[in-house]
């Protein structure tokens, strides 16, 4: 995703600006070549069979009452072959929109961080929250929140002090250290909307 998946921003005025540009976290392996577990993988990088993955993730999401609905490891086909862990969590009850967006920092907080420190290979994680229930007819749904961070633009996020407003904070700025999309049904909800970073 870096440079060929980038994740549109929500605006302080309005509860989304435009759409994804490109595919994200509906996506699955298609559009990126998976990371394999050959010789040839460069060091540092995490394990790209699921059942290798899930005892990685899993006890994370466990703590804020998600499953591991997908995770893959896909290489950007760029000359830095930039490798990008994304990691799609399920709800395993009823979920709000509030609650979306009251749990879219804290899950930011522990996962993101969390993996570019285990992992020193890694480029870039993509978080997405998904429905409890997705559309039957639906192979890939799309999320009801994204967060995007890459390795270089992690340095400059404040992990011990995020949450909702910063990362709003930080999505809108001119050179965004965080991306995120949300779904304008969480969008609207009343935690997003206090969560509105002062102009």
């Amino acid at each position: 995703m870096p440079e060929r998946r980038r994740v549109a921003r929500v605006g302080a005025g309005a509860a989304l600006v435009g759409a994804l540009a490109v595919a994200g976290c509906s996506s699955g392996s298609s559009h990126g070549a998976a990371a394999t577990s050959t010789t040839g993988r460069r060091a540092g990088l995490p394990p790209s069979d699921q059942a290798s993955l899930k005892a990685v993730v899993a006890p994370i999401l466990a703590r804020f009452g998600d499953d591991v609905q997908r995770v893959e490891v896909e290489t950007n086909p760029t000359p830095d072959h930039h490798v990008m862990l994304s990691l799609y969590a399920r709800p395993r009850d009823a979920r709000t929109p509030d609650q979306y967006a009251t749990g879219l920092a804290p899950l930011t907080r522990a996962v993101v961080p969390i993996l570019l420190a285990r992992y020193p290979g890694l480029y870039s994680v993509d978080l997405c929250q998904e429905a409890q229930h997705p559309p039957a007819d639906v192979a890939e749904p799309p999320p009801l929140t994204r967060v995007y961070v890459t390795r270089p633009k992690s340095a400059a996020v404040r992990w011990d002090q995020l949450d909702l407003p910063a990362i709003r904070r930080q999505a809108r700025s001119t050179d965004p250290s965080i991306e995120i999309y949300v779904d304008p049904v969480v969008a609207g909800s009343a935690t997003f909307r206090a969560a509105k970073p002062a102009s």
